[in-house]
């Protein structure tokens, strides 16, 4: 029953892990009884669905457009100070984030790191750059983080922003949609 399970799940994804060359030219005493070779780890292959994968071309796709808003690096760096001068530092480190962030002009961007490493952190100061009229020309902007867990968004919204879990998101904005 579970062999019957994966293969019908795996009819509905997309493999991830491209196969070896030669794989072909394995010799009989080097494969499995299911025909694989012996030096296939058991797990290795990766897949996704269909949708998954166009989700991340899209935000790969946003991630190249480079008609966001941005701040010029002096623009940053009398931000930064001010943050400095109020006791909050940043590391070298999330102020090269910071940076990287506010001056690259990508209509989506991505803060990728282990746990622990002040990702969160970043985003709240990034939430008070977007949301500073004086960074602005006097415009008031608004930020709205996604997390995708509830403990994440709590830590989101411990940080100063205005958050939502994707699921929950996704499901308010399906439901505006359709009108009700």
């Amino acid at each position: 029953l579970l062999d019957q399970l994966t293969g019908e799940g795996l009819k509905l994804a997309t493999p991830l892990t491209p196969d070896r060359p030669a794989v072909e030219h394995v010799p009989a005493e080097l494969r499995l009884a299911d025909g694989r070779s012996v030096y296939d780890a058991p797990g290795a292959k990766l897949y996704a669905t269909p949708e998954h994968v166009h989700s991340e071309r899209m935000l790969a796709a946003g991630a190249n457009r480079r008609d966001g808003l941005t701040l010029t690096p002096e623009q940053v760096t009398g931000f930064v100070d001010r943050l400095r001068e109020s006791g909050i530092e940043l590391g070298a480190d999330q102020a090269a984030a910071v940076r990287g962030i506010l001056t690259s002009g990508a209509s989506m961007q991505s803060l990728v790191g282990p746990a622990g490493t002040g990702k969160s952190y970043v985003v709240g100061v990034l939430n008070h750059a977007w949301t500073d009229p004086q960074l602005w020309d006097g415009q008031q902007r608004q930020v709205v983080g996604l997390a995708t867990s509830q403990i994440a968004t709590n830590v989101l919204a411990e940080e100063g922003l205005t958050a939502r879990n994707i699921a929950r998101w996704l499901d308010t904005q399906s439901r505006l949609a359709a009108g009700s």
